[in-house]
């Protein structure tokens, strides 16, 4: 082999080495980044968890603190509202959403709560039993009053409840008007929205939102237990406590999460 080959030879082996070499230290320094890589995400991993366990324990602590100052104290609860607020098809009285409510917020705020029953009437609309009940409201001084209208006020096919949705609005705020300047600042209220009546509930719904807003009220939203759903309200003729269900009002699930989402609102008004 002449000169020239060896020379070729020798450039060849040069070369692999370097390549050689150049990928080990590529390898290396690749395996670090990525074991750097995985203790650091190890590393942020736990923060989270420890940030995480610090916030539930904070939030528990608060629970605790807000319970512990409500625990024993009587608070009186007085619903008022058409079929939803009676009960209706509701297995047992006790998983109406009106008991299901008052039973959380003892739970969760630790009172003592005296529920004022008899002013959810099936079939009523605000116009008729708003009237009824207001003198009630005022009797009893409740410190909190949950409002369920609408339902039945927005069926024109009921002739002794059916009002237009701009007279509705004004009937409501005009309720919680009389029951602010009878009771004053102790009695909280809570709206509720309609319930399982399509695209007219929309309607009144969002009559039932302006008020809350003007009023300074918060309203508790029960669109979600309804809308697109089968499985919150009774089969036709299924035993309940007042009678075989109608296959539309709320069945004891339905209930409970028209209290859930009640209970929501009353917590930040109570705590």
């Amino acid at each position: 082999m002449g000169k020239k080959g060896w020379l070729v030879v020798l450039l060849f082996f040069i070369t692999a080495g370097v390549l050689g070499i150049g990928n080990w230290y590529y390898q290396a320094n690749t395996g670090k980044t990525i074991e750097k890589a995985q203790q650091q995400y190890k590393k942020d991993l736990a923060k989270e968890k420890k940030r995480s366990l610090e916030a539930k324990a904070a939030k528990e602590s608060a629970a605790k603190q807000i319970y512990e100052k409500h625990k024993g104290k009587e608070l009186v609860y007085l619903p008022v509202g058409s079929s939803l607020t009676a009960g209706d098809f509701a297995t047992k009285k006790s998983k109406t959403y009106p008991a299901l409510l008052a039973a959380r917020i003892h739970q969760g705020l630790g009172y003592k709560v005296k529920t004022i029953n008899g002013y959810g009437k099936s079939g009523a609309g605000l116009k008729e039993h708003g009237a009824d009940s207001l003198p009630h409201i005022i009797f009893n001084h409740p410190d909190l009053v949950t409002i369920e209208f609408g339902t039945f006020d927005l069926n024109r096919n009921a002739k002794n409840t059916y009002v237009s949705a701009g007279q509705f609005k004004k009937d409501l705020e005009h309720f919680v008007d009389e029951i602010r300047k009878s009771t004053g600042k102790k009695t909280k209220i809570i709206l509720l929205t309609t319930w399982n009546s399509g695209q007219v509930s929309f309607t009144y719904d969002r009559a039932i939102e302006e008020v809350g807003k003007a009023k300074g009220v918060p309203v508790a939203n029960i669109e979600s237990v309804w809308l697109n759903r089968s499985d919150t309200h009774g089969q036709k003729g299924e035993k309940a406590a007042t009678g075989k269900s109608d296959g539309w009002l709320a069945n004891d699930k339905g209930h409970k999460e028209i209290a859930n989402t009640v209970y929501k609102k009353a917590y930040g008004l109570l705590k």
